[in-house]
């Protein structure tokens, strides 16, 4: 399914930071840290900061493979091959100024993506917006928000560079089928539904 937000909608759930200093990165509060402290310390954790920043692609593509491989399997369920990121394309789009991974980090290990990239049309000459890629939260770090922030960050980036809107996708099964509640509370509308023919098999 996709949605749009169109700017001048709805975020009331915008992390609270002025818009320079989130554009460079938003750390959790130690209010909110500590919480999960204790669990994450079971893990070998001391410390539990979630840093939310745009990263360029070049400098983060063999992390964002690597959770990639976590991410397909439960995003496609088998529908859409074996995982293979085009290394090529990523990296045309990166160069093109086109590719804008938006990513969330605890203690400096990557547990979340959202990357986009420019919402391209054929059929309008004006087009200014940025649709959603891959957007996944590693499964054993909940409790942190960090979807929404991801989500959060990116509407005021993209908000303060002047485009209008942002494209929005979910699946309908597994953890992303939940995604549109979300997208409606940020202000979204539903716009367009995607369907998956195959051709064999």
């Amino acid at each position: 399914m996709l949605a749009t937000l169109h700017r001048g909608d709805a975020a009331d759930s915008e992390p609270d930071a002025g818009g320079a200093d989130l554009c460079h990165g938003w750390v959790e509060q130690p209010a909110a840290r500590d919480q999960r402290r204790d669990e994450l310390a079971v893990s070998g954790w001391k410390r539990c900061d979630l840093i939310i920043r745009e990263e360029q692609w070049p400098d983060v593509a063999q992390e964002c493979e690597a959770l990639g491989r976590l991410h397909h399997p439960e995003a496609t369920a088998g529908r859409e091959g074996r995982f293979g990121l085009r290394h090529d394309m990523m990296m045309a789009m990166h160069n093109a100024g086109m590719l804008r991974p938006v990513l969330a980090r605890i203690d400096g290990l990557l547990v979340g993506y959202c990357i986009w990239h420019t919402d391209v049309s054929v059929e309008v000459s004006e087009a200014n917006g940025m649709a959603m890629g891959p957007f996944f939260v590693h499964p054993e770090f909940p409790g942190f928000g960090a979807g929404q922030k991801m989500l959060a960050f990116s509407v005021q980036l993209f908000r303060d560079e002047g485009f209008d809107r942002l494209r929005l996708h979910h699946t309908v099964h597994g953890r992303g089928a939940r995604a549109g509640a979300l997208y409606l509370r940020l202000g979204a509308k539903e716009y367009q539904r995607e369907y998956l023919l195959a051709l064999r098999g």
